[in-house]
């Protein structure tokens, strides 16, 4: 969705809603006067997965470095 437009609608009772055409593409909730950052996990979890990989070897590759 990156890079195209989008509309964003408050409501009265303080919803924010994205919509890309008349889809809604992300909702929430306005927090006021909260101090920080509010954050939903799962809109950053495809993220962690890429970022969190670990790479797997077997124990032999570290041994024949520390020797």
């Amino acid at each position: 969705m990156a890079g195209r437009p989008v509309q964003i609608r408050l409501t009265l009772e303080g919803d924010l809603a994205i919509y890309e055409g008349e889809h809604v593409v992300a909702s929430h909730q306005v927090v006021p006067d909260e101090p920080g950052w509010v954050t939903i996990p799962a809109h950053h979890a495809a993220l962690w997965a890429q970022t969190m990989v670990v790479a797997q070897r077997p124990l032999a590759v570290y041994e024949e470095v520390a020797s």
